[in-house]
């Protein structure tokens, strides 16, 4: 048995049932083995835990590259709004996602500085990827002056608003605090009015 079916069992049950609701004994009859043959691979629950946590995080960042690399072919109000979509599309279908999500908002309170370094690196790799977007914008008269950094501030805090939705209200409630949420942002940014991009 592979430490990486473990790990992928693992984060299933994480993320359907919380890092308290999920228990070895769970793990190891989802996979099929016995609870001790988890020790063969990790030190314990919460070693296991947070290797699943690492790989969430390589996972989302790998993701989050591969939307971005959509940049050049979209303008720059299609790719936040593909930014949103793809968080709300996600949340449903990717575990991984789920994990993600859900971890972030319900760490285990003993791993919560692993927990919070994990989504602070996220969120400093969302910076430095998106920065140069807003950048490019502001340079192009699409955007107001302003500095890019604190724009794609506010934008991170507008996605991690909707990702709270996504979690504690489910995708319609999501869904629906996105749109208006988007157009406010986009129109409180913008040098061209609304509908002239």
């Amino acid at each position: 048995m592979s430490a990486n079916k473990i790990k992928i069992a693992a984060m299933s049950l994480f993320a359907n049932y919380g890092y308290e609701g999920t228990s070895l004994a769970h793990i190891a009859s989802k996979v099929g083995i016995k609870k001790q043959s988890i020790y063969s691979h990790f030190d314990g629950k919460d070693d296991l835990f947070i290797q699943v946590l690492n790989d969430a995080l390589q996972q989302e960042l790998s993701h989050l590259h591969d939307v971005l690399m959509k940049e050049d072919t979209q303008s720059f109000n299609e790719t936040l709004h593909l930014l949103i979509q793809d968080i709300i599309d996600r949340f449903s279908n990717d575990k991984n996602m789920k994990f993600w999500l859900r971890m972030s908002f319900y760490p285990p309170m003993h791993l919560l500085e692993e927990v919070n370094k994990a989504v602070y690196f996220y969120e400093d790799e969302q910076l430095s990827l998106l920065e140069p977007i807003f950048r490019k914008a502001i340079h192009e008269n699409k955007l107001k002056k302003r500095e890019p950094e604190q724009l794609v501030i506010a934008f991170i805090a507008l996605m991690n608003a909707i990702m709270m939705e996504l979690v504690y209200g489910g995708e319609k409630r999501a869904q629906q605090v996105a749109t208006p949420s988007m157009e406010i942002f986009l129109d409180g940014i913008s040098i061209a009015s609304k509908g002239e991009e």
